[in-house]
């Protein structure tokens, strides 16, 4: 999969794709208002937009890929924007895990390509901070189409048996061919990691 996201870098930040990222971006901020957040995980973080859009909140942020091609690109757009508190990490199969504590997983567009997304999560839960926040944006499944996507509750009992709890569900963007999908429909979930469900 690598491979297809390096071949993507060069072209990826499209008028298109930086537009739908400051929207994303707009919308996390408001979720994240009052919120202390001292690191943040941007996991599958691409050519970095979220990343940088959320710079000042901050005094630590982690992006990661799996595309060492989308990472150069983010680490051509950090330095120029002259953010040295945000660093990149390349992650695989064997490399997926996070070893610093942080307050913020963000995950955006990327869990409909894993199968076992579960398990990856479990994993990344684990130094997630105690009471500290996962938002996630994906697709709405699409059975009559065959898109793969999350059906949010299913998901929220997912998260729940995970130890965290859900505290927003709604619906973020929906449009013609949105990312090749017709009349795809994209969401945004968060929820915190408790010990009290």
């Amino acid at each position: 999969m690598a491979n297809k996201f390096d071949e993507k870098a060069k072209h990826y930040d499209s008028p298109e794709q930086l537009a739908l990222a400051e929207h994303f971006t707009k919308v996390i901020r408001s979720l994240l208002d009052g919120y202390q957040i001292d690191t943040i995980v941007d996991y599958g973080g691409g050519t970095g937009n979220l990343a940088l859009g959320l710079a000042d909140l901050a005094e630590k942020i982690i992006l990661t890929d799996i595309s060492q091609a989308m990472l150069d690109q983010a680490k051509q757009k950090i330095e120029a924007a002259g953010h040295t508190h945000i660093t990149t990490q390349l992650v695989d199969e064997t490399n997926k895990s996070i070893k610093d504590a942080y307050d913020l997983l963000l995950i955006s567009l990327v869990l409909h390509h894993v199968p076992d997304y579960k398990d990856l999560l479990e994993e990344l839960f684990v130094t997630l901070n105690d009471n500290g926040q996962f938002i996630m944006i994906d697709f709405y499944q699409d059975l009559e189409a065959n898109y793969s996507g999350f059906d949010l509750d299913l998901l929220a009992k997912e998260l729940e048996s995970l130890g965290l709890k859900t505290v927003t569900k709604e619906l973020i963007i929906e449009g013609d061919a949105l990312f090749m999908r017709p009349q795809g429909k994209a969401f945004i979930l968060q929820a915190i990691k408790t010990t009290q469900l």
